[in-house]
């Protein structure tokens, strides 16, 4: 088994946590063999490096709800609750980055600097 860089390892990490591509997808994407894949997979680190990054993004869009309703906290009177507020602007600050990346997910967008590739189709040989 060829020895991969760290680099790569972790590219393939956050293809296969980031869902969408099956491991054999990503693992080419990663540049290495589906069965190079299937072996890192089988390693227990790697396998909770892929289930720790799938939870943390899974609990982004609820954080980023929990920050919107503080940037638009009121008190029991309906007036602006400026410290609630502030707090959020602050927590969304330092969160913009995986916000952001939670925004362009709902807009089915792909994040900046990402390309979608389709393969050329296969060319057709006629029989004679």
């Amino acid at each position: 088994m060829t020895k991969l860089d760290q680099e790569t390892v972790d590219r393939f990490v956050q293809l296969v946590a980031g869902g969408g591509l099956t491991q054999h997808e990503c693992a080419r994407a990663a540049g290495f063999s589906e069965r190079h894949g299937e072996r890192l997979l089988a390693k227990p680190e790697v396998r909770a490096r892929v289930d720790a990054l799938r939870a943390r993004r899974a609990a982004i869009p609820e954080a980023k709800g929990v920050v919107e309703q503080l940037l638009e906290a009121t008190d029991s009177q309906g007036r602006p609750d400026y410290a609630a507020r502030a707090k959020g602007a602050e927590m969304w600050l330092k969160h913009q980055a995986a916000f952001t990346a939670v925004e362009a997910a709902e807009d089915d967008e792909l994040p900046e600097g990402c390309y979608i590739v389709y393969p050329r189709p296969a060319a057709t040989t006629t029989a004679r």
